[in-house]
């Protein structure tokens, strides 16, 4: 849970582990935008869209 997280990452960072803490919040609460490379997908010939919010099921481009 959240407190789970939060209290572990706390306890690292008092005990002299940043690099612990920062691995433990990120792995919790990264997004798939903030991922190195991030996905892209092609919408239109000329357009792509990066990140989650791309649905293969929607038109993004003006018909």
């Amino acid at each position: 849970a959240l407190d789970d997280v939060l209290d572990a990452a706390t306890s690292d960072l008092l005990a002299g582990d940043a690099t612990a803490a920062r691995d433990a919040l990120r792995r919790e609460f990264a997004t798939p935008c903030e991922s190195d490379p991030i996905e892209v997908h092609q919408v239109t010939p000329t357009q792509e869209a990066k990140c989650v919010r791309y649905d293969e099921g929607e038109s993004y481009a003006v018909e």
